[in-house]
C-alpha cells in the first residue's frame, strides 16, 4: 500500500510540473529533492520486495522439501504400521506356541513322574529278585532247620502221593522265592512199583552235606556226607 502511495505521488508531481509550465527555482529544487527521496525509497522498497520474494521462494522450497519429507515419513509410517501388525501376529503365534510348549512340558513332566514311579517299583522288584537270585545252597544245617521250622508245610497231613508231591513242590517254590535250592525227589518201590517215596533234598555249604526229609515233617537226615567227594556212577 505504501509503495502505491509513492507511485501516485510521483505521478502527481509530474502532472503539476507539466501543468504549471514553469515553477520557481526553490520550488523546483524542493520537488527535485522530494523526487530523489521518493526514488530512493522506491529503490529500498524494491530491494525489500526482492528480499521478500527471495524469502518467499526459500519458503516454497522448504515447503516442498517438507512435503517430500512428510511423504517419506508417511511411507515409513505405513511400513512401520505394517511391520507392527506382522510382529503382533508373530507375537500371538509365539504366545500360542509357548502355551502349547508349556502344556507339552507339563504333560511330559507328568509322564516322567509316572515313569519314575514305575522305575522305582521295578527297581524295588529287581532288588528283591537280586536278593534271592541266583538261588543258593543253605549256609548251614541250622539255617536249613530254621527255614523248615518257619515254613509251616510240616503242619499238613496226607497219605495221598499226589497231595504229598504238591506239598513238596510248594516247599520247593517257597525255597526259590527265598533264594534257596531245594530238590523234589520221587522214588517207586515194592512189587510192581506200587509204593512211592516222596522227599526233598538240600545241600548245606559249610559241610557240603546233602540232607533229605519228608515234606510233611522237618526231620533232617544225611543222604550224602560230603557231596564234593561223592562220585556219581557213569555208564560206559
Amino acid at each position: 500500500m505504501k509503495y502505491c502511495k509513492i507511485v501516485l505521488f510521483v505521478m502527481l508531481v509530474t502532472v503539476l510540473v507539466m501543468g504549471s509550465g514553469c515553477v520557481s527555482k526553490s520550488k523546483y529544487n524542493e520537488l527535485k529533492s522530494e523526487n530523489s527521496s521518493v526514488k530512493l525509497e522506491l529503490s529500498n522498497l524494491n530491494q525489500k520486495y526482492q528480499e521478500i520474494q527471495s524469502q518467499y521462494n526459500s519458503l516454497v522450497t522448504d515447503k516442498n522439501a517438507l512435503q517430500t519429507e512428510n511423504a517419506a515419513l508417511q511411507t515409513e509410517n505405513d511400513k512401520l504400521t505394517s511391520d507392527n501388525k506382522t510382529l503382533t501376529a508373530e507375537g500371538n503365534t509365539i504366545k500360542t506356541e509357548l502355551t502349547d510348549a508349556r502344556n507339552t512340558a507339563q504333560s511330559l513332566q507328568t509322564t516322567l513322574s509316572d515313569l519314575r514311579t514305575k522305575y522305582d517299583g521295578v527297581n524295588e522288584k529287581l532288588s528283591q529278585i537280586n536278593a534271592v537270585f541266583p538261588a543258593k545252597y543253605f549256609a548251614s544245617k541250622e539255617e536249613l532247620s530254621n527255614w523248615l521250622a518257619a515254613d509251616g508245610t510240616s503242619d499238613y497231613g496226607s497219605n495221598d502221593p499226589v497231595e504229598i508231591l504238591g506239598y513238596a513242590q510248594q516247599l520247593q517254590q517257597k525255597a526259590l522265592n527265598d533264594g534257596y535250592i531245594v530238590y523234589v525227589n520221587v522214588s517207586q518201590y515194592g512189587a510192581n512199583n506200587t509204593y512211592f517215596m516222596i522227599y526233598c533234598t538240600a545241600v548245606v555249604q559249610d559241610t557240603h552235606t546233602l540232607y533229605f526229609w519228608d515234606p510233611l515233617s522237618d526231620g533232617l537226615q544225611v543222604l550224602i556226607r560230603d557231596v564234593t567227594s561223592f562220585k556219581w556212577a557213569t555208564s560206559n
